[in-house]
């Protein structure tokens, strides 16, 4: 009976070895979205619910079909760089080294996560590293969400697969847009993932999950509409064109 336990003691630390960890990361989580309980802390999270993620790129998924508050959005630039190699995979969330069990799945991207230094260990509302959950897991981690805004943490993401997405394909998409007048003939753009987007007029529609900088304001595509959702500080400006920053 000893030896056997020692065998599955054994087997189990292998087992564990074995789970690779394809993404890792020191920085900040914040909440963009909460499809149980959208309307928390004074604000409303219906139009963020109704939004695309960029896993399903193809025939489009909003958080609120998925109906799961465990969704993940990483680093928008590095997840499109391999949608198959991220959409769908296991997240491991830790505070004070304290690692969450919370089922966590990535399924979107990030476009604070993906502006500034990687390394930097400051907060910024516009450019730091991190992830973007729901209000119902910040809550579990941060215990206030309403007040905190955001929690310091490390992340893990594991190469197993939580959560299968239909039809999905490359980030990057050859689509047909038809401008305005005075062009009378459509033409042909590439759209990389969710951050490239031609615009042309305020009658012109976006990619979903896009994101851009109108004046000093960030705005995200949403629902095929521009919506604001960050304005840059006083001696700030909007920067980085599909990959929008204050600085």
């Amino acid at each position: 009976m000893f030896e056997l336990s020692i065998v599955a003691c054994l087997l189990s630390v292998i087992g564990a070895s074995t789970q690779s960890v394809i993404y890792s990361g020191q920085g900040f989580a914040t909440e963009y979205y909460d499809v149980k309980d959208p309307h928390v802390c004074g604000w409303s999270y219906d139009s963020m619910n109704q939004g695309n993620v960029a896993c399903n790129p193809t025939i489009g998924l909003s958080l609120e079909k998925i109906d799961s508050n465990h969704l993940v959005a990483m680093n928008n630039t590095l997840l499109h760089t391999d949608l198959s190699l991220y959409c769908g995979k296991k997240v491991v969330v830790s505070v004070n080294g304290k690692p969450s069990s919370l089922p966590l799945f990535i399924g979107d991207g990030c476009g604070r996560c993906s502006s500034g230094p990687s390394t930097s260990r400051t907060w910024n509302p516009s450019a730091a590293p991190g992830i973007d959950l729901s209000h119902e897991v910040l809550q579990e981690l941060s215990r206030d969400a309403c007040h905190a805004g955001h929690v310091e943490i490390s992340w893990e993401v594991f190469d197993e697969q939580v959560y299968e997405f239909d039809a999905l394909t490359s980030s990057t998409a050859e689509v047909t847009i038809a401008l305005p007048s005075p062009a009378s003939e459509a033409q042909t753009w590439m759209a990389t993932g969710s951050f490239a987007s031609y615009t042309r007029g305020p009658c012109m529609t976006c990619v979903d999950n896009a994101w851009k900088c109108d004046g000093n304001v960030l705005e995200q595509c949403i629902g095929n509409t521009w919506t604001p959702r960050v304005t840059c500080a006083v001696g700030t400006s909007c920067q980085g064109g599909s990959n929008p920053y204050c600085a």
